[in-house]
């Protein structure tokens, strides 16, 4: 893992220790468009929901953070966007929002 994956898994990690729920609470994915793929494809609240993103420096990179948090039990899959997605971002799954 490079330090930018290392800082990102650990933002990730304490801001879902931070609302006290268990990664299954919890969907990741990977986007080129983090905002858009929030608030528009999950339709998350920006305002009252939890959430969060960051941008790696590759899709690669993107795609083995994603693969960490689902590894650790959080909802999301693999073979999302295309070369251009680089951005790793979670949300707290409401009954509103959209897997």
């Amino acid at each position: 893992m490079t330090a930018k994956q290392l800082e990102i898994i650990n933002a990730f990690k304490a801001y879902i220790a931070l609302r006290g729920t268990s990664y299954n609470a919890w969907y990741v994915g990977v986007a080129a468009d983090a905002r858009e793929r929030l608030f528009n494809d999950h339709a998350v609240n920006e305002r009252t929901d939890a959430w969060i993103y960051d941008t790696c420096s590759s899709s690669k990179e993107a795609r083995e953070v994603e693969q960490h948090f689902i590894a650790q039990g959080t909802r999301g899959g693999p073979g999302g966007g295309d070369a251009s997605t680089k951005s790793v971002y979670a949300y707290r799954i409401a009954p509103h929002t959209v897997e």
